[in-house]
């Protein structure tokens, strides 16, 4: 009995020390969550307090981002002064750059000579119709003058046969029709002879007109030669210059893969703007010093 009582005795002081020590604990939790809530407002709404936190999610996004950044521009600018696996100095790029813009230009004067053909062509057309039709109305007037000739002649086998039935004439009256016959005959023959002198220029302006048409179909037809040959030269290009173009291409291309670069700009021999591929949205400036031929200066810029 007095064991039993003498090790409930142990067991009661052992709940009592252990009691005791989750007490402690207990109090010392609540002293470290007092020191943890106490800088914050207590009179703040749950709601303030959600967007206050909010707010504190948004600014660390932000240093995130930022530093990403940062980083980024640390490595690109470190690949910039490092060796490159392949080295292009600016004298070899600016070479390229000049023969890419001599290309280029060879390209638009055969674009602008093909163009300039085809408005030759056109206007020479337009001339051969223009001609057309003038010969056209000229033929039309010399048809209108033969059949006036042709009316001409009707009439005077009228005044024949008009003469030959008369004869109840007396002499005087005879000779009078005679004389007033005559002079009509020859003011007929004299109209005639100006309408066949006026036939006789408008054939010779006709063959003018021809002649003049050949000479402008032969030109029309040199001019569409001219420009085909030209069209097909375009069309299969010189293979020595789309070869060194292809080749300047893929130089170029290769160049902007290797740095992360979007394009080159050339303000001035001293003076180059470099534009990095998305999603990096910076511009570096660099400065020369073609005294020393070293970079003289360098800024970042975001766009």
């Amino acid at each position: 009995m007095q064991e039993s009582r003498s090790d409930y005795l142990k067991e009661l002081q052992k709940n009592v020390e252990q009691a005791v020590s989750i007490n402690l604990n207990l109090f010392q939790y609540q002293e470290e969550y007092r020191q943890k809530v106490e800088p914050i407002q207590h009179d703040l709404h749950p709601k303030a307090l959600e967007s206050e936190l909010q707010n504190i999610k948004d600014n660390f996004e932000i240093l995130q981002q930022n530093y990403v950044n940062v980083k980024a521009k640390e490595r690109i600018l470190q690949s910039l002064f490092d060796d490159p696996h392949v080295k292009i100095s600016v004298e070899e790029i600016i070479q390229t750059e000049s023969k890419k813009n001599q290309l280029k230009k060879t390209v638009d004067d055969y674009v602008l000579e093909t163009e300039t053909l085809q408005e030759d062509i056109y206007n020479i057309v337009h001339a051969i119709e223009q001609f057309r039709r003038g010969l056209l109305s000229r033929a039309e007037d010399a048809n209108k003058i033969l059949a006036d000739i042709e009316g001409m002649e009707k009439e005077v086998d009228r005044i024949e046969t008009f003469v030959s039935n008369q004869s109840t004439f007396t002499i005087e009256e005879a000779s009078e029709l005679a004389a007033k016959q005559e002079n009509e005959l020859t003011a007929l023959a004299s109209q005639m002879e100006e309408r066949k002198e006026a036939i006789e220029e408008q054939m010779y302006a006709i063959e003018d007109l021809e002649e003049e048409v050949n000479n402008l179909s032969e030109e029309s037809q040199r001019a569409e030669d001219k420009a085909n040959r030209l069209l097909k030269l375009n069309a299969k290009r010189n293979p020595i210059i789309e070869s060194e173009y292809k080749t300047l291409k893929k130089a170029m291309e290769a160049c902007k893969q290797m740095s992360g670069i979007e394009k080159i700009e050339y303000e001035s021999n001293t003076a180059i703007h470099i534009i990095f591929a998305k999603p990096i949205t910076t511009i570096l400036h660099v400065y020369l010093d073609e005294s020393e031929n070293h970079i003289s200066n360098a800024s970042v810029m975001n766009i």
